[in-house]
Formats: C-alpha cells, sequence, structure tokens
C-alpha cells in the first residue's frame, strides 16, 4: 500500500444521511395541498487535532398538489467547516451557501424536525436561511430551558414581506469562530462573519435587495458556582443593501442564568443597544434602547413520562437594513411537551410584537404556533403530525393573513462510519 493513502485511512471517515418529508393543508384567503421534502447527506472526517465536515441539503416543494398548474421549489443547500482543536482551544471556520426559490408563507408554517425525532445527520448543512444573518447575541440557556429568547436585540439585515411566492433568493454566511477554556470556570468566544443574502435573477425584488456586511462578536461566560453561571456579549454588525441604506449596529449585554432545583432553572438579562442608520440622501439617524430578557424552564416526571415547560420574556430593538428603520420589539414565548418512549408531544407559541406605531416604517409583528405528536418507529425513523399557525403583519399591513397548516411528516436520519481511526 503507499504510503500516501495512510494518513486517510487512519482517520474516522463517518457519512451521514437523512429527509424530511411532510405534506401540508395550508388554510388561509385559499385552500390548498402542498408537499416538501428535504434530503441531507453530510461527509465528516476526523483527525487527531482536525475535523472537515461537508454537508448538502436541497429542499423541493410542490405546491398545489390538488390542481393545476403546480410550480415546484427548489433551493439548494451546502455547508462547509473545518475545526482544528488544541490544548484548550478550538477554531472553526464554516461557509454555507444556499440559492434557489422560496416561498415565505410556507417558511413560515414549516419547522425542523418534530419533538424527539431523530437526530439529521451530524455533518449535514442547515435549513436555508429566509431573513437574512442574524448574529448570535449571547447569554447562557439555563439546564431545562429552551427557545429562550436572545438578550442583546437582533440586527437583522433583510425583512420578509411574507405574501412573496417563488422568489429567486441567494445567500452566503461565512464564520470564523475560536473557543478557549481559560480555566475550568471560564470560557471565552470570539466570532466574526460575513454574510451577503437578497434576490436575484429574473424574480429579483427591490422588497429584497442584496445586503451584505460583516460581524464580530466577543463574549465570556463565568461559571460562579454549581447554579450559577454569568456570561458578557458584546456584538456589532454591519450592512449595506443596494438600494445604498447603511447601518451599523452594536450591542452589549450580560445575563446571569440560576438552576433553581433539581427540576426548574431561570435566565435573567439585560443590556445596551446603539444603532446608525445612513440614507442615500445623506440623512443619518442614531437610536439608543436598553435591552432585557427573563425566562424560566421546567422538568418532571408525570405519568412515567417527562413534563416539559418554558417561558420567557425579551425587549430589544431589531434593525432593519431595507426599510433604514430601528423597530423596538417585545418577544414572548411559552413551550410545553410531554414524552414516554417512542410518543411526543409539544405545545409551542413565539411571538415578536412591534412596540411602535403599526404604520411606522420597519414596524414588524409576528405569531407563530404549533400543535405536534410525534412516534418513533425505529432507530432511524419517526412520524409526526399536528397543526401550525402563523400571522405577520408589516407597515400596518398584513404581509400573512392568519393561517394555518395540518401537516403530516416523515423523518429518517443515520449516519455510517466508512472506516475507523487508527
Amino acid at each position: 500500500m503507499s504510503p500516501l493513502f495512510g494518513p486517510i485511512l487512519a482517520q474516522a471517515i463517518t457519512l451521514g444521511i437523512g429527509d424530511r418529508t411532510e405534506v401540508r393543508y395550508i388554510a388561509s384567503d385559499d385552500k390548498y395541498f402542498e408537499a416538501a421534502t428535504t434530503p441531507q447527506v453530510g461527509l465528516s472526517v476526523d483527525w487527531k487535532h482536525t475535523t472537515l465536515s461537508l454537508g448538502y441539503n436541497p429542499s423541493f416543494t410542490v405546491k398545489p398538489l390538488d390542481s393545476e398548474p403546480r410550480n415546484l421549489l427548489i433551493f439548494h443547500n451546502g455547508s462547509l467547516s473545518g475545526s482544528y482543536r488544541w490544548q484548550h482551544s478550538t477554531l472553526t471556520l464554516s461557509e454555507t451557501i444556499g440559492y434557489g426559490e422560496l416561498n415565505f408563507v410556507s417558511q413560515a408554517l414549516t419547522t425542523g424536525l418534530p419533538p424527539g425525532g431523530n437526530k439529521t445527520p451530524a455533518t449535514g448543512g442547515a435549513t436555508p436561511p429566509t431573513g437574512g444573518a442574524t448574529p448570535p447575541t449571547g447569554g447562557t440557556t439555563p439546564g431545562g430551558t429552551t427557545g429562550t429568547p436572545p438578550a442583546g436585540g437582533n440586527a437583522q439585515l433583510a425583512h420578509q414581506r411574507g405574501t412573496t411566492e417563488g422568489l429567486s433568493y441567494a445567500t452566503s454566511i461565512t464564520s470564523l469562530r475560536l473557543l478557549h477554556a481559560a480555566s475550568a470556570l471560564l470560557t471565552l468566544t470570539g466570532e466574526v462573519g460575513y454574510a451577503i443574502t437578497g434576490s436575484v435573477g429574473s424574480t429579483r425584488s427591490e422588497d429584497y435587495p442584496t445586503v451584505k456586511g460583516p460581524r464580530l462578536q466577543l463574549s465570556a461566560s463565568y461559571r460562579v458556582s454549581r447554579r450559577d453561571a454569568l456570561t458578557a456579549t458584546v456584538s456589532t454588525q454591519y450592512g449595506i443593501a443596494s438600494t445604498g441604506y447603511k447601518a451599523l449596529y452594536g450591542v452589549a449585554n450580560g445575563s446571569w442564568s440560576h438552576v433553581l432545583s433539581r427540576h426548574s432553572s431561570t435566565l435573567l438579562g439585560s443590556g445596551l443597544s446603539v444603532s446608525r442608520n445612513s440614507q442615500p440622501d445623506g440623512t443619518v439617524a442614531v437610536s439608543i434602547y436598553p435591552t432585557f430578557t427573563s425566562s424560566i424552564g421546567y422538568s418532571s416526571q408525570l405519568e412515567r413520562g417527562t413534563w416539559t415547560l418554558g417561558t420567557g420574556v425579551s425587549a430589544a430593538p431589531a434593525l432593519d437594513v431595507v426599510a433604514a428603520a430601528v423597530d423596538p420589539r417585545l418577544s414572548v414565548f411559552a413551550t410545553t411537551g410531554w414524552s414516554r418512549d417512542r410518543f411526543t408531544s409539544a405545545l409551542n407559541v413565539n411571538s415578536v410584537i412591534s412596540l411602535a406605531e403599526p404604520d411606522a416604517k420597519g414596524a414588524f409583528s409576528t405569531v407563530n404556533s404549533s400543535l405536534t405528536f410525534g412516534y418513533r418507529l425505529g432507530e432511524a425513523v419517526s412520524v409526526d403530525t399536528g397543526v401550525r399557525s402563523t400571522w405577520q403583519r408589516f407597515e400596518g399591513q398584513n404581509t400573512i393573513p392568519l393561517t394555518w397548516a395540518a401537516f403530516l411528516g416523515l423523518t429518517f436520519g443515520m449516519s455510517f462510519p466508512l472506516t475507523g481511526g487508527a
């Protein structure tokens, strides 16, 4: 055997495959059936200090199923990442790209895996972004709490008008992240990234112009005790739209997570955000807003199963580069679920409410909810069914009227080791 093959065959190579297929009945001003499938394939190669991962997961949506003409929307999504580990540090470089056609009504009524469902391949890509790149906002999620709202606001690179169908869209998100465990109690994280997103091709829309810009985030997390942890985060993001609008956003916030008991935990955080909007005519606006977040999570045994409950509220502005506006928003979420053996169920409600006047520039509000029941048929396959609903309003107009969907889904995911390590 050639010695050139030694370094390759001596490593651990894993192939992951999966698929999520779903049929939905959508009821709004119009009623119709649609079907969507998202196959996934990923390859991961592990060395002693290095991991390289490659993933591809396109999505295919057919709408409507019950009448002519039928439209097929295809969105391609791929990812490539590499990590290098040494001593107490990990450096990760990743790139995610997406291109294809999107229907934002379908996107609003679509979720990922069912609660308790099978894992997607560990090496697979991410769900296609539909609203630009939102930087992480820091803060830690205490054990038992899910869906904790961000504590530091949201620098939104693009907004959704919801009613667009068959829009050609493209995204590119590049990220370089360094994580360093300074001690058993202190963890430091730094991340820089660059994002480009917007409509392309013959369906290019001024409502979805090209928006691009870099972002930076620094955070430190310190575990004070077995029950308490403190996190401080500073982040900034710059965005420029093809329409000439420019925006700079910065936020500093701190959070405290506390484990109340074996069954419950809380998160409390606050901070300050500063934004600067620049219009093509030279007009500049500077805004300063406080940020706040609070959440609580609870879990316990119930009827030989596990019951979980979480709720929280946060207040933070969203910077809309496309609308050249800062929109102060209040976010509220509540989630509960019960699982036993192979059965899972979950009820989720998430809302984002603009605190500005309903018809103010950039004012965006939305409410989403879902009720899901799932059953794991085997190690690699699960089925789920339920209902979802959504509603959106932008600048005083209902961009998505109250819409609900009943769905039936099948999820498959598994991984195969192609070779073992030395």
